[in-house]
């Protein structure tokens, strides 16, 4: 069986830490391709379009702005966590996601591979995006994706950060640079790769995934325990 995977690059050093099976195909899409969900949104469906000769597709993307809404394939089933963001995949399940972040949805996070693609990649304002106010991002990009832009490019900074470590050298290199260059309390918590582990095992019978079978597109539902659902175009 061949399974071609088309994740976000935040998960690359993660991935690589599993033992994952030669049947992977992994492509990986750079972070900052987030920054405009509708365009990201299009690449996607084009590189599921073009992957050709797959019994299966792993689509390892959260909501994100609704990135994922309406994604399908003609020509095989796709699999997808169900999961709003990165972050609570990283974290090892929705229910502990609500319980580090309790109601404060976007309060900013990182974790290294976050911190170190994201520094070196396009999220410099290139496109005058931190001097727009939240209402002008609502009324160009809907509610929904107006929020989420919104929240990861303009809100002033919280004091307090969470940072997800995996309790390695780069996460210990991260924390201090980030306290030594930032006037934040960081809240460090442990990351968890069971969601990761259990897509690169083929254990999607389960509520973390969502199987498309050809044709069923992806419907973000928004809730925290549903996410997405199965529809038709």
């Amino acid at each position: 069986m061949r399974i071609k995977v088309i994740a976000c690059t935040v998960f690359k050093d993660y991935i690589e830490l599993l033992d994952i099976d030669k049947q992977f195909d992994v492509e990986y899409l750079e972070i900052a391709k987030h920054l405009k969900p509708e365009e990201l949104n299009q690449l996607l469906q084009t590189k599921i379009n073009q992957s050709k000769g797959y019994d299966s597709i792993i689509l390892l993307y959260g909501i994100c702005g609704n990135a994922i809404k309406g994604i399908y394939a003609a020509h095989c089933p796709i699999i997808v966590p169900r999961f709003h963001d990165c972050c609570s995949i990283l974290l090892g399940s929705r229910k502990r996601f609500k319980e580090i972040f309790k109601e404060q949805y976007s309060k900013e996070w990182t974790c290294s591979t976050y911190y170190q693609y994201s520094n070196e990649q396009s999220f410099n304002d290139p496109f005058g995006f931190m001097n727009q106010s939240l209402q002008e991002y609502i009324e160009k990009y809907g509610e929904d994706n107006g929020q989420y832009l919104y929240n990861m490019l303009v809100k002033e900074p919280d004091k307090e950060q969470i940072y997800i470590s995996f309790e390695n050298d780069l996460d210990k290199k991260y924390i201090d640079e980030i306290l030594e260059n930032k006037d934040i309390e960081l809240k460090i918590v442990k990351g968890n790769l069971d969601i990761l582990k259990k897509l690169f095992q083929c254990q999607w019978e389960n509520d973390n995934f969502l199987l498309l079978e050809k044709d069923e597109r992806v419907i973000p539902v928004y809730d925290d325990e549903i996410v997405i659902k199965k529809g038709k175009g």
